[in-house]
């Protein structure tokens, strides 16, 4: 009877992951997945957590209930009898698990197992409760709890809870985490939970109670998380602390952690602190997603590989977890900080494969209006334990969860594991039988082979019961690339040797015809056998070099293991070179609408297109191929071939005559390109000036010739004025008559090859003059302002609207004697100028001409000495004269108003003598009209004083 209870229990509940348990997830902010029937489907809960929580269903995926650590909630999604106010947190890492009742006595009874969160001191520590689902009307109750098994120890409790099926029949472990002690409760069909722990003492102590704790699928390791990133709330400072992720051993027959930890992350500074940690479905890989402040990190450990560390991918976002999924593929959870989370999950689509193989896929999974926060459900981990199958072919890899790419054609054989027992098999193909024995094997695979494999096995395990066992992989099928004969590649040899027999292929040139242009096909070439053998395919396939020989060639479609061989013989041939003609064009002017004179870069533009069909035109061949090359090297390599419309200096052009198929050489031949330098006439740097007369003659008389010549007998000349052509002006001189820009265009007549009468070239170049006018000032009276009779003296000549005419002028100020005064100047002014005639003189710069003016500056003396020492010795008007103010009147009188004199404009002035008689020293006084040449009045009135 004891036998048969065993069996049922086995059949209902030990091997779930082929019944489903682990279908459906609820998690985040209303989150949740259904992966029934192979599909994942999007679902809406009734949770809101933002880390921990756990879901259970039954062997056929149907949902039973699931949690958050405080509320049950059963599969209508309505809060469970009894189930509020559980000691779990939602912001405890695991919060909780779900463990099944083992045996048919209590197959409707279920352990939820909780544990706190660290700041939450009201509900610390480790418990459990049992849920009745046949209770309720099979909407289930909690029926019992909290039980507390903390052993004393709530307030240091980590937040770690995982379960794994034992070895024992019917018996589970549930393992959790105080201290540095693990605690591994035996939950079996005789006693339910065993309240006694097995604790495995180890070295670590861990500091922060934050972080997920995992078994392996195969209940041979234990994987945990230690999490200590923070943030300083008054400063807001990162604070990492000194995280770990910690390897152990784990037994399943005894429920002992051994203290062999491995500290697989040590450094948090450089990986982050580790929080969500998973095992591969094979148990093979440990991932561990770690958070340094800014960034979430994924890393993969491989245990077969020294745990080999891999970087797999980092990206700005906060903590997470990661949970193996019925689908075999690892689920990430990666929120923008600890309060937003995610509508997607990330996928480690193949997580038993080697590093970036693992296929990490970002937003992979659409959760629609749900959320992702921080935490995903976790389950007994040996649920998601999968049948190993293996190829033959593969060297017997474990394929399962994993897509083949297999080549038609092909032969392939899968075998289950070796199961002890009398296992029943069931081999589909997209959910049709095709097979029941313990291996399949494909005989000459087609591309209708292409779909999901599913392998079912049932059988009685090492305890006597019913148990099955399921996995599944895809088959990709492919066409393998073509086969072919030898292929042969002739060469021209065309180095500094060509008789040596000795050549450079370009192997690179025939890809496309052992490929057929399909870009998923990769060629690797090998010398030998041997080569081949030990897949030392040769590098350099751009330039091998060697004498006539065989390769060996394998053409292998890139997006598949599907690959072809064959051979291609290379042929060295001895080469002369063919001469073909010249090429000719003028130099490149690369002078602008800007620019005043033509000026080449010793370059010009050659049209191969039209010399490819000069020379095809020879052959007259529609199978040859015509290219060019710069140089023998490329010529033979078949690289940087030349097309289109180039610009080349002088230099020797290769050709290369080639069967356009095979790209086989056929001759090799060269020319010239010949570049004809662009004539150059004289030109001026600097303008030309053209003296005119002011005013100016109309028509202008004055010419200035302008030399334009090349000094090339037959260049032929053209001249512009103000960019208009000079009709008649075609010689290499010209007189300019008129201020503008001259240019002058000469071309040149290049006859190339005399025996060719049609490649002459025309080539063009041009040079420019500019010519200004200028003239000698025209000055008048009225062109000068004087500021007289004053402290400051002043001479102002206007020439603002160019009243003194076109020049560029600068102006000088000498006395009546012609004493320099003010040497030449820009500015046509003058101040602090004395009284008396002055002479202007005004000087055109561009030697046109000096024109003069003499000008008066009107003074009044204060005093006279006539004493005869030739200092001051007469009294007169300074600056004035009969040129100047002929008709004036100057009287002088003494203080009674008595006339003492007239002066005249020319006179000699007063000599303080009246009537023969020297006048006593004092005041006199005197009255001035000035009449100028114009008629032009000015009066003046004012005293002197005498002094002897």
């Amino acid at each position: 009877m004891k036998k048969l209870t065993f069996l049922i229990f086995l059949l209902n509940a030990v091997v779930v992951f082929a019944q489903g348990e682990a279908n459906n997830w609820f998690f985040g902010e209303n989150a949740g997945i259904n992966f029934s029937n192979g599909t994942t489907n999007i679902v809406t809960g009734s949770i809101i957590t933002n880390e921990g929580c756990a879901s259970f269903s039954d062997k056929n995926g149907k949902l039973l209930f699931y949690t958050d650590g405080t509320q049950v909630r059963t599969w209508d999604h309505s809060i469970m009898k009894n189930g509020d106010n559980l000691l779990g947190n939602p912001s405890s890492t695991q919060s909780a698990i779900i463990v099944p009742y083992p045996g048919i006595a209590n197959k409707d009874k279920y352990f939820i197992f909780t544990v706190g969160a660290y700041f939450d001191k009201k509900t610390p520590g480790f418990n459990y409760y049992m849920v009745d689902m046949a209770t309720n009307g099979g909407l289930g109750s909690v029926v019992l709890g909290p039980i507390n098994l903390s052993n004393g120890k709530d307030s240091d409790w980590t937040e770690k809870v995982t379960s794994v099926k034992g070895a024992d029949c019917n018996t589970f472990w549930v393992i959790s985490l105080v201290n540095n002690n693990y605690y591994s409760y035996k939950v079996d069909d005789i006693v339910g939970l065993n309240p006694v722990p097995v604790i495995s003492t180890v070295n670590y102590n861990t500091t922060d109670f934050r972080g997920y704790l995992k078994v392996s699928p195969d209940g041979k390791k234990l994987a945990s998380a230690t999490f200590t990133q923070g943030t300083n709330r008054e400063t807001g400072e990162n604070i990492l602390g000194d995280g770990k992720l910690h390897l152990y051993s784990f037994n399943d027959a005894t429920g002992k952690v051994s203290n062999d930890g491995i500290e697989l992350i040590s450094d948090v500074t450089i990986d982050g602190a580790p929080y969500g940690v998973e095992f591969s479905p094979q148990s093979t890989k440990i991932y561990c997603a770690t958070f340094n402040g800014t960034d979430n990190k994924l890393f993969q450990f491989d245990l077969d590989n020294s745990n080999f560390k891999t970087l797999i991918k980092s990206q700005v976002g906060y903590r997470g977890a990661l949970q193996l999924a019925p689908n075999g593929k690892i689920y990430a959870t990666v929120p923008e900080n600890y309060y937003i989370g995610t509508n997607y999950l990330d996928a480690i689509n193949a997580p038993d494969e080697i590093g970036l193989n693992c296929n990490y896929q970002q937003k992979a999974l659409n959760l629609g209006s749900g959320v992702a926060m921080q935490g995903l459900p976790p389950f007994i981990a040996s649920l998601l334990l999968p049948i190993k199958i293996t190829s033959v072919e593969r060297n017997n890899e474990i394929i399962t969860n994993k897509t083949l790419k297999l080549c038609v054609g092909s032969n392939y054989t899968f075998n289950a594991e070796n199961l002890p027992g009398n296992p029943q098999y069931s081999w589909t193909k997209n959910n049709v039988e095709i097979d029941t024995t313990a291996s399949y094997t494909f005989q000459n695979i087609q591309l209708s082979d292409a779909g999901t494999y599913k392998l079912e096995v049932n059988l009685l395990d090492s305890c006597g019961f019913p148990i099955i066992y399921k996995g599944n992989f895809k088959i990709e099928t492919y066409i393998p690339p073509s086969t072919f004969n030898t292929i042969v590649y002739d060469q021209c040899d065309i180095d500094e040797d060509p008789t040596d027999g000795i050549s450079t292929f370009n192997l690179s040139t025939k890809l496309a015809e052992l490929t057929n242009n399909d870009p998923t096909t990769e060629v690797l070439f090998y010398k030998n056998q041997l080569d081949l053998d030990n897949n030392l395919a040769i590098t350099d396939i751009s330039a091998y070099r060697t004498s006539n020989t065989q390769l060996l060639v394998k053409v292998t479609n890139k997006l598949s293991d599907c690959y072809t061989f064959g051979a291609m013989d290379l042929n060295v041939y001895p080469t002369s070179l063919d001469f073909y003609e010249n090429s000719y064009t003028c130099e490149n002017d690369l002078a602008n609408s800007n620019d005043l004179s033509s000026f080449g870069n010793g370059e010009g533009t050659f049209n191969f297109e039209t010399k490819r069909q000069t020379i095809e035109a020879i052959f007259n061949d529609p199978t040859i191929a015509v290219d060019f090359y710069e140089n023998s090297t490329d010529t033979q390599l078949q690289t940087n071939p030349i097309t289109g419309i180039k610009e080349y200096p002088s230099m020797a052009i290769f050709v290369k005559i080639s069967d356009k198929i095979t790209k086989n050489c056929i001759s090799v031949g060269k020319f010239d390109l010949v570049i004809n330098p662009i004539p150059l006439p004289k030109g001026k740097d600097e303008a030309t000036i053209l003296c005119i007369n002011n005013p100016r003659d109309t028509p202008q008389q004055f010419t200035k010739q302008l030399n334009g010549a090349t000094g090339i007998t037959n260049d032929t000349y053209q001249w512009y004025f103000n960019n208009k052509i000079i009709a008649g002006a075609t010689t290499e001189n010209y007189d300019a008559n008129a201020e503008g820009i001259y240019k002058v265009e000469v071309t040149h007549n290049y006859e190339n090859n005399i025996n060719d009468l049609n490649d002459d070239t025309y080539c063009i170049g041009f040079n420019t003059f500019e010519v200004i006018e200028s003239n000698p000032a025209l000055i008048r009276q009225k062109d000068i302002s004087i500021t007289d009779d004053s402290n400051n003296n002043t001479i102002t000549i206007n020439n603002i609207n160019q009243n003194l005419g076109v020049g560029d002028y600068e102006f000088m100020l000498t006395d009546t004697n012609g004493f320099i005064e003010f040497s030449y100047q820009d500015e046509p002014h003058f101040e602090n100028v004395k009284a008396g005639i002055h002479t202007i003189f005004i000087r055109d710069k561009r030697n046109c001409g000096i024109s003069q003016i003499d000008v008066s500056v009107l003074g009044f003396p204060k005093y006279f000495t006539p004493n005869n020492d030739g200092f001051n010795d007469t009294w007169t008007i300074e600056g004035m004269n009969s040129n100047f103010y002929g008709n004036s009147k100057v009287y002088i009188f003494d203080r009674f108003g008595k006339l003492l004199l007239q002066i005249q404009p020319d006179g000699a002035g007063w000599n303080g003598l009246f009537n023969g008689q020297s006048v006593p020293a004092t005041d006199y006084w005197f009255t001035a009209e000035m009449i100028d040449n114009e008629g032009n009045i000015r009066n003046r009135k004012g005293h002197f004083s005498l002094i002897r």
